[in-house]
């Protein structure tokens, strides 16, 4: 009897709606914090954006963010919004480089000799044309790793190659900033 009992109180398994993320969420709140949600907005300030109680907001928030429907439509959402960020800017690496040819030019022409060289820099450094010392330093120090004068090589000269390969990684620039100093 008790089994029977237990068996009632599991009842029906929810059905689960397939939505797909470019279409609205038929709930007006969750679609309101998902738009929240992709602008970067906490799931606590979503949820109190999308009309739920300040004290519950946090449960909430976590609650509809779980849900796959919901979910799926932030990520979506987010990804439109670096689309049209894109759009909206609307430049290519090919204009972008037609412009600072022209910059270069404009400003070479108005003698701004200083203007005119980061012009033509970035378009350099664009394509590829420049390499730092210091990397060029560290490639031939690798260079000297070959298998013979590993093996050749007695450990105080390895001791040696591998400190100097150590103290030009340290001075490499730690960013990934590309700029020449």
């Amino acid at each position: 009897m008790r089994e029977e009992k237990e068996k009632r109180k599991v009842g029906r398994p929810k059905k689960i709606i397939e939505q797909d993320p470019w279409e609205i969420l038929p709930n007006p709140q969750y679609e309101q914090f998902a738009h929240c949600r992709a602008v970067g907005m906490s799931q606590r300030a979503a949820a109190i954006e999308a009309g739920y109680s300040k004290n519950g907001a946090a449960v909430n928030g976590s609650k509809l963010e779980q849900r796959p429907a919901i979910n799926k439509r932030i990520l979506y959402l987010r990804e439109r919004s670096n689309e049209l960020a894109v759009e909206s800017v609307g430049l290519t690496k090919a204009e972008i480089l037609r412009k600072l040819g022209e910059i270069s030019q404009t400003a070479f022409r108005n003698r701004d000799f200083s203007a005119a060289n980061r012009a033509l820099e970035l378009i350099g450094k664009q394509l590829g044309m420049f390499v730092e010392r210091k990397v060029i330093g560290i490639q031939a120090l690798i260079a000297e790793l070959t298998p013979d004068n590993l093996r050749l090589a007695k450990p105080d000269e390895l001791l040696r190659l591998v400190e100097s390969v150590d103290s030009a990684l340290l001075q490499l620039p730690s960013t990934t900033d590309d700029s020449i100093s």
